[in-house]
């Protein structure tokens, strides 16, 4: 979810299973946008702004006041106006480019969202200006593992720039990078190496208040939350979750990561693991909610 200045959150209905002939013809139409204000308490529904799909991801510009999304995997993109309350953007990009719909991320300076194309390989990063409405593909590509040389798409980032302007990045088989956006030139990516080993899949990255330390629980045995320190290049588990929870409470974290902040003075880390009590390594429909602090001595700011 992403929130206004005013309070009013903005967020689309669950990504779930993909619609069947019967949910079509029973009226399903697609996911929901929805806003709900945590002062007033009032709740929205705005409808389906992008017919007959889930929106899988999607993020908020609260500066500018655009709410951007991606439709299950048809490739279609939507640009929503929040202080207009209307569609400015509703469909697929040009030139037959589909939009990956596992990733996006906001250039907070410009206001353009950056993601994938996933028409053709090799992927190829993509950009979206929402002033213009104006889709541009660049020849730069999205990295591939460095360990393993093979490319997939883009997973989880920071939502925000370190303090020299680099948003840190995965992909779906593990590579880690930092990309700089720049719309006239291309991004600048660079290879940090890999997530955790030989390179596990990572939803949700943060970063902390001094824009130095990156956080992330990749998917896999022992669920490990990475810090990565931006100063030194340096990344270390601050703790193994698997075996603590599992040993503890018979709890699976599960296969991944649907949410992961940081607190404002970087003092602990909330997660989100969809995990069960189905035995070990199983997945989903017990939800929990994790928070790890994050001892004084592994956060030195100098």
């Amino acid at each position: 979810m992403g929130i206004m200045p005013d309070g009013t959150l903005w967020a689309g209905t669950h990504y779930g299973p993909s619609p069947t002939d019967e949910w079509l013809k029973a009226g399903y139409r697609g996911s929901w946008l929805f806003s709900y204000n945590i002062h007033t308490k009032q709740a929205q529904n705005w409808g389906v702004p992008l017919i007959v799909h889930n929106l899988d991801c999607h993020k908020l510009d609260p500066q500018r006041g655009i709410f951007a999304a991606t439709g299950t995997y048809s490739g279609m993109f939507l640009s929503w106006d929040v202080n207009a309350k209307k569609i400015r953007f509703a469909g697929y990009p040009p030139n037959g480019w589909k939009w990956w719909p596992r990733s996006m991320m906001l250039d907070e300076k410009t206001g353009i969202f950056w993601g994938a194309d996933d028409s053709e390989k090799p992927y190829r990063f993509l950009a979206f200006d929402p002033v213009y409405n104006r889709f541009k593909r660049f020849d730069v590509q999205v990295p591939a593992n460095p360990m393993t040389n093979a490319q997939t798409l883009l997973r989880g980032h920071t939502p925000h720039p370190d303090a020299n302007g680099w948003t840190y990045w995965a992909t779906q088989n593990g590579a880690f990078f930092r990309f700089k956006p720049d719309w006239e030139k291309g991004p600048q990516v660079e290879v940090l190496g890999t997530t955790w080993d030989k390179g596990r899949d990572t939803l949700q990255m943060t970063i902390d208040p001094t824009h130095r330390y990156v956080y992330y629980q990749p998917k896999g045995n022992n669920s490990p939350l990475v810090q990565y320190d931006t100063k030194t290049g340096t990344k270390k588990a601050i703790g193994f979750l698997q075996d603590y929870y599992f040993n503890k409470y018979g709890y699976s974290l599960g296969s991944q990561v649907y949410g992961l902040e940081i607190s404002k003075d970087g003092s602990f880390v909330v997660i989100v693991d969809n995990g069960t009590f189905g035995g070990p390594g199983s997945s989903f429909g017990h939800p929990a909610l994790t928070v790890v602090t994050i001892p004084k001595e592994e956060r030195v700011v100098d």
